[in-house]
């Protein structure tokens, strides 16, 4: 058996060229390879890579600071917008169990589990009825990893009243601001 792998080894024949095309394109030996040099022979990937890192940070910004483009609250009753309550987590997808309850705090600048700082309890579906936003709230992260400092001025169906971090919906409309040291 070793004579005839050793027989059919000498009878491959590398195409012509092959070893002077692998020495171009290979690095001087001893050179170091830089990490990225992969990238620079493939410049529509780092086209693509450089993109998609500025969608998300853009992305990350906007929840952390709110869009900015947005005007104070005319004074008075609701803007008439609604926002969607939003739990991400699966298995409190239909349920409206306490469990799966998300709180309305009273105060957007305490820790949003802070005892005393619950106004009423939502679950995922409710519609809200919004007044306004307030986008330098205290950072609240949900359980899949979103972050936000926007916090929603809120009345529920039942007539509970207080903020819903923004983590908590994902409704993109304009909302007005809250006017300033209101909370």
């Amino acid at each position: 058996m070793r004579e005839r792998l050793r027989a059919a080894d000498e009878e491959i024949q590398p195409p012509p060229g092959l070893w002077t095309r692998i020495a171009e394109s290979a690095p001087a030996p001893g050179a170091p390879r830089s990490p990225l040099s992969f990238l620079r022979r493939r410049p529509q990937l780092m086209t693509v890579l450089f993109a998609v890192a500025a969608l998300a940070l853009g992305l990350v910004v906007w929840r952390l600071v709110g869009t900015g483009s947005e005007r104070p609250a005319p004074p008075g009753p609701g803007t008439g917008l609604e926002v969607t309550v939003y739990n991400s987590e699966p298995a409190c997808e239909k349920a409206r169990t306490v469990k799966c309850a998300l709180r309305l705090a009273r105060d957007p600048h305490q820790a949003y589990a802070a005892p005393g700082n619950a106004a009423g309890r939502v679950w995922n579906g409710d519609r809200l009825a919004t007044e306004c936003v307030l986008t330098n709230g205290r950072l609240v992260r949900d359980k899949a990893g979103a972050i936000s400092r926007r916090w929603y001025r809120v009345t529920s169906a039942e007539g509970a009243e207080g903020w819903l971090p923004g983590v908590h919906t994902r409704d993109v409309h304009q909302v007005p601001l809250c006017p300033s040291g209101e909370s």
